[in-house]
């Protein structure tokens, strides 16, 4: 199939998500009734009044609801200093490249300012196998060598394991089922289809931006769709292909589809992809046909896509000019629709007040009618996608604690500041809104503060990772390993 070349970008520079808290602290179920808080304590679950449940102890980085409302998928941590659990988990060139790594540490390691590989992506790991042949003191004295450029941990560290399993909740407990994927790789975003029978997840590939994987929910083995894709894919209404934006998987610096602009900076070139995964009856199938290629268009690793009622799509992509050569980038997210039957793709035009720019992140009402978009300084805007009207719900503020989730078609969950605090409460408040009028409801006013921190207003906050806009790693192309 030809692709389809709009007319806004074609090309851009390759930004992309690791290690990043995309703010996910709270998900409503499909049904509204419960609101899951992920807090510094475990998990919580709110109702619409805001009554909040005793603590669950587990520590999990996503949480996303299954259709009946009762079970969820949820990724948990786990930190080891087991190289013979962490062994498991790599591939054979990943475990080459780990005792390669720390081959070299332990060479060097009278001499740290010829450590070649200090900043390694799997230089964590490399500790650990450092740490099971030589022992935790050894490690500990390779560590307290001092280097300018050294950017290795001050302790012997632990290599983090993400795990994605079922649990089943029922009031103030939970109850995990088996493991449906274990990785050390850490997990971008986790999707699951219309019939509750998959899951898309995505997971943290370095500079060759994401893998994505089907999961079969209720057990089975996973399969590999994309080496290198965005960290957000999304499921056709039916649940039977997989929607996500790939610059295929094997985009090198030597690739075609990578070029130089006049600054010397690479450029990337990128397809929306749709793939069937499951056959008429919802398995998943045994061998899949070669992706079907709908739109060229810009790479970054932190687009998202979503799929609407009617079966269009809204996806975030940079909005660059052709040709790409000048040496400074534009490069501010905007939201695009593609038609249903898969011939255009045009941008959003808008109206009204500024819309977020935090776009890698907009999330859509259930009957995709709206959007929800957040700014990087706490801003709060909805889009109507049938006219392009943005309204600002929350002004700018000092910082995004969470990500807006949608209760309903016209119920929004954001952050809302409390400006007088004279009954209490937080400096950012969970708040429920009816739209498109209406006064936010509080949540979160008898909330306990050290639980859920990220309510919490500090002078860091303001100024480390905890915003979005300092998610994203420096402009990279995805490379083979």
């Amino acid at each position: 199939m030809k692709l389809l070349h709009w007319s806004a970008a074609v090309f851009c520079t390759v930004t992309l998500l690791t290690g990043c808290d995309k703010l996910d602290h709270l998900q409503w179920s499909p049904d509204g009734k419960c609101l899951a808080v992920l807090s510094s304590d475990g998990l919580r679950v709110s109702d619409a009044s805001g009554s909040l449940s005793k603590s669950i102890p587990m520590k999990l980085s996503i949480f996303r609801w299954l259709p009946d409302s009762k079970r969820a998928l949820v990724v948990t941590t786990k930190q080891t200093t087991s190289w013979n659990e962490v062994k498991p988990l790599l591939s054979a060139a990943e475990r080459t490249r780990t005792i390669t790594v720390a081959d070299s540490l332990w060479k060097f390691r009278g001499d740290p300012e010829k450590w070649k590989y200090r900043d390694d992506d799997n230089v964590l790991d490399s500790l650990v196998y450092l740490d099971y042949k030589y022992g935790t003191t050894a490690v500990k004295a390779l560590l307290q060598k001092k280097s300018k450029k050294n950017v290795l941990p001050d302790t012997a560290p632990a290599a983090t394991i993400y795990t994605l399993q079922l649990v089943n909740l029922q009031q103030d407990k939970a109850q995990l089922g088996p493991a449906l994927l274990r990785t050390r790789r850490e997990l971008g975003d986790v999707r699951i289809s219309s019939n509750g029978k998959l899951a898309a997840v995505t997971e943290d590939n370095s500079h060759n931006g994401y893998q994505v994987d089907v999961v079969p929910i209720e057990g089975g083995t996973s399969k590999i769709i994309s080496a290198c894709a965005s960290r957000c894919p999304d499921w056709s209404l039916d649940g039977k292909a997989l929607f996500y934006i790939s610059p295929g998987n094997s985009a090198t610096e030597n690739d075609p589809s990578t070029k130089k602009n006049d600054s010397g900076r690479l450029v990337l070139l990128a397809s929306l992809m749709r793939l069937d995964v499951t056959d008429a009856s919802g398995k998943v199938l045994a061998k899949f046909s070669k992706a079907q290629e709908l739109a060229e268009l810009p790479f970054s690793g932190s687009d998202r896509i979503r799929c609407l009622p009617d079966g269009s799509i809204i996806l975030s992509s940079e909005q660059l000019k052709l040709p790409c050569t000048q040496k400074k980038f534009d490069q501010n997210k905007s939201l695009f629709k593609m038609s249903k039957d898969f011939q255009s793709l045009e941008p959003l035009p808008l109206s009204g007040d500024t819309l977020g720019n935090e776009l890698g992140d907009f999330e859509i009402n259930q009957d995709g009618t709206k959007a929800a978009v957040a700014g990087d300084h706490g801003e709060i805007t909805v889009v109507d996608l049938a006219t392009g009207q943005v309204t600002a719900l929350e002004p700018k503020g000092t910082d995004l604690k969470f990500l807006p989730q949608w209760r309903s078609a016209d119920e929004l969950c954001f952050p809302v500041r409390n400006h007088t605090k004279t009954t209490g409460g937080h400096d950012v408040e969970v708040g429920l809104q009816t739209l498109p009028l209406g006064t936010a409801h509080i949540l979160s006013k008898d909330w306990p503060a050290k639980s859920i921190t990220f309510l919490v207003d500090t002078k860091e906050s303001t100024t480390k990772k905890t915003t979005p806009k300092n998610r994203t790693h420096s402009p990279a192309v995805p490379q083979k390993r």
